[in-house]
């Protein structure tokens, strides 16, 4: 555990505490009697079943950001990087919208008759 230490630059030590500050303060709302969000609804969807591409956005969105975040500490962000993380939330919605509209083409079709 010490020698992981040692490797952990400032910004390594930064991501770090701003995760953790992060966690905590979702975990407090998830927590709190009068709330309608709770943390599971990141990787479900309107029915409460596990949802692989809500699982793969916030995937993209947690390893992203911290990428985005190292990379921008330490002065190396570039564009490319930019739009590349922001295609993969345009990819994935485009994935998604047309998951979604053919899944419920399927399910017209097996409710008109002789479909």
């Amino acid at each position: 555990m010490i020698k992981i230490l040692d490797n952990l630059d400032v910004a390594g030590l930064l991501f770090i505490l701003v995760a953790l500050a992060i966690g905590a303060y979702l975990w407090h709302i998830d927590h709190e009697k009068d709330n309608k969000f709770y943390l599971i609804n990141f990787v479900t969807d309107a029915n409460g079943r596990a949802d692989k591409y809500s699982l793969g956005y916030v995937l993209i969105l947690l390893v992203g950001c911290w990428i985005m975040f190292y990379l921008a500490i330490h002065d190396r962000l570039t564009e490319w990087f930019v739009t590349s993380f922001l295609g993969a939330f345009v990819i994935g919605a485009i994935v998604k919208t047309g998951a979604n509209a053919f899944e419920r083409t399927q399910k017209s079709k097996a409710d008109t008759p002789g479909g």
